[in-house]
């Protein structure tokens, strides 16, 4: 079980927030192992359901960094 972290990224000009669980958060291996995920997330701006496709987002951004991170 990950640690929950809230990650933003934009897709079709659209920002979204969601909140996901991962393991090794901050480093390529925990975005290597999200990539190959597909999940159900809720959008925390809108409270909009979204089938995410992770691997077609190319661009992620960790909301809550660790501190010295950011």
């Amino acid at each position: 079980m990950g640690i929950r972290k809230q990650i933003e990224f934009e897709v079709g000009g659209r920002t979204y927030r969601v909140e996901h669980s991962l393991d090794n958060t901050y480093d390529i291996h925990g975005f290597n192992s999200l990539t190959n995920q597909v999940s159900i997330e809720t959008d925390l701006k809108t409270g909009e359901k979204l089938f995410v496709s992770w691997s077609q987002i190319p661009v992620l951004r960790y909301i809550d960094l660790p501190d010295g991170d950011g």
